[in-house]
């Protein structure tokens, strides 16, 4: 909550600091709401994360420790992101065996596959037109 209050907080001062040296905000912009809440998806808000559906959404599945090793963060990172994604249902984790030794196979769900291409078609779009303001 204090972090949303200060964020409120410079984000006014910003524009009152803007409308003291006269400088024309352009209010023209319209973004619909609903995606910018696809946007702004808390799921996709870690770099991690979204590398993660990237590379899932690319190749369907992939092992937690080549993954892991790829993004070179520790397995307990690892673990608290790919829970975060299962949690939201966007990937299903598989225990098997390669070679005789225990793997964990991360798969992405319908689901994920969706709200990635989602979040990224928003995004894209969103970047689209903030180009054309320029």
């Amino acid at each position: 909550m204090l972090l949303k209050c200060q964020k409120n907080y410079w984000a006014a001062k910003l524009v009152k600091m803007l409308e003291d040296a006269d400088v024309k905000i352009d209010n023209s912009l319209q973004i619909d709401e609903d995606k910018l809440k696809i946007i702004q998806n808390p799921i996709f808000s870690s770099t991690t994360r979204l590398t993660i559906m990237m590379i899932l959404n690319a190749n369907q599945q992939a092992g937690f420790t080549t993954l892991r090793n790829l993004l070179k963060i520790t397995a307990g990172n690892m673990d608290h992101h790919t829970k975060t994604l299962e949690t939201a249902g966007f990937l299903k984790k598989f225990k098997t065996f390669s070679f005789k030794q225990p793997m964990t196979l991360l798969k992405i769900t319908n689901e994920g596959k969706n709200a990635f291409i989602t979040y990224t078609d928003q995004l894209t779009d969103f970047l689209n037109k903030s180009k054309k303001l320029e």
